[in-house]
């Protein structure tokens, strides 16, 4: 009676291990498309903190440029007063002794309007 069974067995066998295969292969690759899903909304918050965060440098660099601009403004109104100044200011920086300078805040407090 065994034998005669045995086909049928083999049958089932078979059977089983083809949708065994079948299976793994439909979870293998629901597996990648939810690892793709997960890797594309990635990418989509890196771009956004990236916009945002030049964006944000963006601000702070214009910010300073303006503010660069004026003190380079300021300077430029004060002559040679301020040239003076600022020798003074690197040579004390540099430990060079001071020879007769004007103070260094001299042409920036005098151009300053009242």
């Amino acid at each position: 009676m065994e034998e005669s069974f045995a086909p049928l067995l083999d049958s089932v066998r078979g059977v089983t291990q083809a949708q065994q295969e079948e299976l793994r292969t439909l979870y293998q690759r629901a597996g990648e498309a939810a690892a793709e899903e997960h890797r594309e909304k990635l990418r989509g918050i890196s771009n956004q903190w990236m916009l945002a965060t030049v964006a944000s440098l963006d601000h702070k660099a214009r910010g300073v440029v303006a503010d660069i601009a004026a003190n380079a403004e300021q300077l430029l109104r004060c002559g040679s007063g301020c040239g003076r100044s600022l020798r003074a200011w690197i040579s004390r920086r540099r430990g060079i002794p001071r020879r007769d300078f004007v103070d260094e805040w001299e042409c920036v407090n005098s151009a300053r309007p009242d």
